[in-house]
């Protein structure tokens, strides 16, 4: 055979063999959908893509190869389809089952299902710091707080209800005054709050409540104030309103030879609540107080300021579905002898709603009492 015919011969077989169909077993399972490794990310994290002329350019045959192998066993394409698949993409970042927390722009379209008593809880922990005309000019307090502050339905068609709390604050001395004075090192404080409150479809509320407030500082006291407020909603995102507080209870108490009379300080301020997109919330507000002492420990006296001005804020700030970064602050003027109050940390919603607390008609209305709204007076 000559060399012409060998080379004939070896052609034929190749046509031969390319026409030639091949036999599929039905059992046979149908051939795997290749993926590419796609040149884009979502959220930061590769994914990959089926097969499309956009993306032939980014690829090789090694990355087929091994992408393949490692994660395209289930993506599967029927040989019988006309037309090409859609693009598939996948991530390695996993998406919840449940609906998205519910912001302002979703809340239409968000079904309110029944509350659950947890949803109406919020647990607190996180630092303290404060210090008031009490504090006699020569002492501040910083420590840790806790709280549990808990709504419950009074009468669920008027949306009526009640709400319940306590905290507990331990805090140190951060000026070593009152050690030297009378051996006082710290402070103990625990708040209890019990209030009624009621939220309209109109965008009316309100709420009214009594604080108490028994500490061991340099005397053992029993205080108590009332507070209200009254709100409105001007839509999904934005409320006024304007709380404020008076006085109750009175005690006296002694430090080393002198007996000095504690009493909160009477308040009024008004307020505003900005939901913001991320479900956080804000609110800030100004007002006036009542005159308080300046009283200074070495310095005896008994000079007493006119109605001062307020600043304040509070921010609750969702962080998932149990947890939200939660802090208050309220200084009153001047800021040598009024008040500089705030505490900030973690609060853990065990209805696992945090991001929905908008949405939870039977919420507490009021915050749970402490320093930035329980300010403490002294008359010598």
């Amino acid at each position: 055979m000559t060399r012409m015919g060998l080379w004939a011969s070896v052609a034929v077989l190749a046509i031969f063999q390319v026409q030639m169909p091949v036999e599929v077993s039905a059992s046979a399972p149908r051939p795997n959908h290749q993926v590419y490794e796609s040149p884009f990310t979502v959220f930061g994290t590769a994914s990959l893509a089926a097969p499309d002329t956009v993306f032939a350019p980014f690829h090789t045959d090694a990355s087929i190869q091994q992408t393949a192998k490692s994660s395209t066993q289930d993506l599967t394409i029927d040989s019988q389809e006309e037309e090409p698949p859609a693009i598939l993409q996948l991530s390695q970042v996993e998406f919840s089952d449940h609906e998205p927390a519910c912001v302002p722009e979703c809340r239409e379209s968000f079904e309110v299902i029944g509350e659950h008593w947890l949803d109406r809880l919020q647990l607190f922990a996180g630092i303290d710091g404060a210090k008031q005309p009490q504090d006699l000019g020569v002492n501040a307090n910083l420590g840790g707080r806790i709280h549990a502050n808990l709504g419950i339905p009074l009468v669920e068609e008027w949306g009526l209800g009640v709400q319940m709390g306590t905290a507990f604050v331990a805090a140190g001395n951060a000026v070593a005054v009152l050690e030297t004075v009378d051996g006082t090192e710290g402070r103990t404080q625990f708040f209890t709050t019990v209030g009624l409150f009621q939220r309209l479809p109109n965008g009316i509320n309100w709420g009214a409540g009594h604080d108490f407030l028994y500490q061991e500082y340099y005397d053992n006291n029993f205080l108590s104030q009332w507070r209200f407020q009254a709100g409105y909603e001007l839509n999904e995102s934005n409320e006024i309103g304007v709380w404020s507080t008076l006085r109750g209870m009175t005690d006296d108490a002694v430090i080393g030879a002198t007996t000095v009379q504690l009493q909160s300080i009477n308040q009024i301020n008004v307020y505003w609540n900005h939901v913001w997109p991320t479900a956080a919330e804000t609110a800030v507000w100004v007002g006036v107080c009542e005159s308080h002492g300046q009283e200074v420990l070495v310095f005896p006296q008994d000079d007493r300021t006119s109605a001062m001005p307020i600043l304040g804020a509070r921010v609750n700030c969702p962080l998932s579905d149990y947890w939200s970064l939660y802090g208050e602050t309220n200084l009153m003027m001047p800021a040598d002898s009024g008040t500089v109050d705030a505490f900030l940390g973690f609060a853990f919603y065990p209805g696992g709603n945090a991001m929905r607390q908008k949405l939870t008609r039977f919420r507490p209305l009021l915050p749970m009492g402490g320093s930035p709204t329980f300010s403490v007076d002294l008359n010598r």
